[in-house]
């Protein structure tokens, strides 16, 4: 925070004197900053409540650099409330997945971001975060993100063509959260907008940036992939190690059963 205070540069608006290179790295490092504050307060008392006893849900359950899906950020960002929005908000108004429309579903997306909003606090801002989210959320379905993303993952072999398609779609999945979260959180739409605007009128310098930052993003999504496909095969030989465990349990059990019983005789 010494080296780049976010926090102070939002609120006292010095983020408007800001250069194409530094106002990208103000937008990517807020967001990790938000990230860490929220994820040292919530690990502090799950710490405490644990050594009472009590076994506190997870809040953070994944960095926020090893997330590149609107549905995977939000899973894993303050993890015990989105179950709740998930139970009594988005999961009543959506109905049944397995017969609700495409429509009632976003529309339920929508609701719930507006619901977080306010509970947050009822300002425009926030408001402005909640349209921006489900709206993102409903473009990734559509796209169909999270199913390519999943087939990426257990695909054997180095990444192909799918995956640079995948990783493309994630960093511009990337920069809209940033953006929302930074709209939503810190600057406003208008500092947004005068984000968005300072590097766009910078040129060539703007444009170096714009590419540099795509480039990493679309780097850092390649290598979340890889997380995933690591995570995929650990699954993959656990259920198998279950299954052996399992299939020796019942063996051990049902074999003697099928023993027959030798005669005695006295």
């Amino acid at each position: 925070l010494r080296r780049a205070p976010v926090f102070a540069l939002a609120a006292s608006g010095a983020h408007a004197s800001l250069g194409a290179a530094d106002a990208a790295a103000f937008a990517f490092v807020f967001v990790n900053v938000l990230w860490l504050k929220f994820a040292f307060v919530w690990r502090l008392f799950r710490t405490w409540a644990r050594a009472d006893g009590v076994d506190a849900p997870e809040n953070m359950p994944r960095f926020v650099c090893d997330t590149f899906l609107i549905s995977g950020f939000w899973r894993a960002w303050h993890a015990s409330f989105h179950a709740w929005l998930s139970r009594y908000v988005y999961g009543p108004l959506r109905g049944d997945v397995a017969t609700a429309s495409p429509e009632r579903a976003a529309a339920a997306a929508a609701a719930a971001f507006l619901f977080a909003a306010l509970w947050h606090d009822a300002r425009p801002k926030l408001i402005a975060w909640g349209c921006a989210n489900a709206v993102f959320l409903a473009a990734e379905r559509k796209a169909g993100l999270a199913r390519r993303a999943r087939a990426v993952a257990a695909a054997p072999g180095p990444p192909g063509v799918d995956a640079l398609r995948v990783a493309a779609a994630g960093a511009l999945n990337i920069v809209g959260l940033v953006f929302a979260n930074l709209a939503g959180y810190a600057v406003g739409v208008a500092g947004v907008a005068d984000l968005f605007a300072r590097i766009a009128t910078a040129g060539r310098d703007g444009l170096i940036v714009a590419i540099a930052a795509f480039a990493v993003l679309t780097s850092g999504v390649l290598s979340a992939l890889a997380v995933r496909h690591l995570e995929a095969q650990a699954k993959a030989r656990q259920d198998k190690t279950d299954y052996s465990g399992s299939l020796a349990l019942r063996r051990e059990v049902i074999a003697p059963a099928r023993r027959p019983r030798s005669a005695t005789r006295e």
